[in-house]
């Protein structure tokens, strides 16, 4: 899962360059151009916080009723500016919780 201050998302692919996600919310939350994210397998305990991120796609849904404002969004980021140490962290991160490393 992919998160941050606004919404909660699920990972559909993810490098370490950056990653796809998807989530449900309001039809009128703008997207930020730069934010953070955290990553989230709670299956296996992987957690990282406050990975810096920049948007580089969205493709929002139509809304999902007639009479609701609640889209399914999805978000392609690229990560920017990582620490040596986040840099580390989200190498574990992706080798620990990817399919091909698998």
């Amino acid at each position: 899962m992919a998160f941050n201050a606004t919404s909660f998302g699920q990972v559909l692919n993810i490098s370490e360059g950056g990653l796809l996600y998807k989530s449900l919310l309001d039809q009128a939350e703008p997207a930020p151009q730069t934010f953070a994210i955290g990553l989230l397998n709670s299956a296996e305990g992987h957690y990282i916080d406050r990975l810096p991120c920049e948007l580089v796609q969205i493709n929002d849904s139509p809304p999902l009723l007639p009479t609701s404002n609640t889209i399914i969004r999805q978000a392609s980021i690229k990560f920017v500016n990582l620490s040596p140490a986040q840099r580390q962290s989200l190498q574990r991160f992706v080798k620990d919780n990817c399919l091909a490393n698998a």
